[in-house]
């Protein structure tokens, strides 16, 4: 649980922050789970550079398949 001053905190340094986490348990289990923006878990939040470095490489993996899309859809 976050005190109230780190709920602050947290608003302000992960202002427009949406990610989808991807759990999985001791089953093999996968369950995914979207932020909304919301706080995001310490063990994410604790390095935003680094969550900061991953979201920018898995959106390169979109661009491909936009500019894919967008092709079929010109011709």
């Amino acid at each position: 649980m976050y005190s109230e001053e780190e709920v602050n905190e947290k608003a302000i340094t992960e202002a427009g922050i949406d990610t989808d986490l991807y759990l999985l348990d001791d089953n093999f289990q996968i369950a995914i789970v979207a932020s909304a923006g919301g706080p995001l878990p310490k063990s994410v939040s604790s390095d935003l550079p680094r969550l900061e470095r991953m979201i920018a490489y898995f959106r390169s993996l979109l661009y491909p398949v936009k500019l894919f899309l967008l092709m079929m859809f010109v011709n």
